[in-house]
C-alpha cells in the first residue's frame, strides 16, 4: 500500500468535502489534533485561514517551502501563493474579466444557450397557433 504524504507546512492538498471541494490549498499550519489550516490566497486568505480536517484534504506529492515562497524575502503574502499554486499547476490563472464563466457558457451552447433557444421555439409556436 501507497504511504500517505505528510500533512507538513507547505504541502498542496485537494479540499474533498464542503463548498471549496475540488479546489487546491496550501497548508499553513498543522494543528496536530486532526486539523490543519489551509489558505490559498484567493478565496481564503492568510487572514482568515480555513480550519480543515486533514480526512477531508487529499494531499499532493507537492512540498512547497513557504520561506523561500517570496523571492526578496519578509512576509508571504496572497499573491505568492497565488503564483506558487499557478506554477506548480494546481490552480487556475485568474481572468481579469468579470463574468468570463458566463460568456464561455453562451458560446459553447452551454444552459444559456439552451434556455435561449426554448424561448425562441415557443414564441414561434405561439405566433404558429395565432395565424391557425
Amino acid at each position: 500500500m501507497k504511504e500517505p504524504f505528510s500533512m507538513d507546512p507547505g504541502r498542496v492538498v485537494l479540499s474533498l468535502q464542503g463548498r471549496d471541494q475540488g479546489r487546491y490549498f496550501l497548508i499553513l499550519e498543522n494543528r496536530g489534533d486532526g486539523f490543519v489550516l489551509i489558505a490559498d490566497g484567493d478565496t481564503r486568505r492568510l487572514e482568515n485561514p480555513k480550519k480543515k480536517k486533514c480526512k477531508h484534504l487529499r494531499a499532493k506529492p507537492v512540498l512547497l517551502d513557504l520561506d523561500t515562497l517570496r523571492p526578496e524575502g519578509g512576509r508571504l503574502q496572497d499573491s505568492d501563493m497565488r503564483k506558487a499554486l499557478e506554477n506548480s499547476g494546481f490552480a487556475e490563472k485568474r481572468s481579469l474579466c468579470k463574468g468570463s464563466g458566463a460568456k464561455r457558457a453562451r458560446e459553447d451552447g452551454g444552459f444559456t444557450a439552451d434556455i435561449k433557444g426554448d424561448a425562441e421555439d415557443r414564441v414561434a409556436q405561439i405566433a404558429h397557433e395565432k395565424e391557425g
